[in-house]
């Protein structure tokens, strides 16, 4: 018991020494500098930018790059992972399947809207890297479902309430 106990608490000594690690924290900094450099790239149609052009605008340097990504479908592939995930909190919409019909329709077009307005860039970079990159062809696929099941699961409940007597 006792030697589970100092495990423990040894591997909460290292977490904690890692959280204040500069290094740690300069990593995390880079990491998201050169993501958002990649997304801002995607605003501009460089649908692949090159680890080059992102070392430029990042003000890094390519063996930094380098040691964070393999190559330039590896940079596209975490960029958009990233900001699938940030934006994942758009598509919720509270009350699916509740209320008046002509509110639940402005809903889900105001939340698509949303979404377009703040992901088309990377969309449009996903579909075209998706080809290259299996994983990137995934998410994509994985996305796609969540916005299709939310789309049924709407009508579904539409038409359950429509049949209730």
């Amino acid at each position: 018991m006792r030697k589970t106990y100092t495990i423990i608490m040894q591997q909460n000594l290292l977490e904690t020494q890692n959280k204040n690690d500069g290094r740690v924290a300069r990593r995390e900094n880079n990491l998201n500098l050169v993501l958002n450099v990649v997304i801002e790239m995607f605003k501009e149609e460089f649908l692949l930018p090159s680890i080059d052009e992102v070392a430029k605008r990042s003000g890094l340097s390519l063996r930094t790059l380098y040691r964070y990504f393999a190559d330039p479908n590896e940079l596209a592939e975490a960029a958009i992972e990233r900001e699938f995930k940030q934006n994942r909190a758009l598509t919720h919409l509270p009350s699916i399947g509740n209320g008046h019909l002509n509110k639940r329709i402005e809903d889900f077009v105001v939340m698509r809207l949303k979404v377009y307005e703040n992901a088309h860039s990377v969309f449009r970079a996903a579909l075209h890297n998706a080809l290259r990159n299996q994983r990137i062809s995934e998410m994509l696929a994985e996305r796609q479902c969540f916005l299709r099941n939310q789309f049924e699961i709407k009508n579904l409940n539409l038409l359950i309430q429509t049949l209730k007597p």
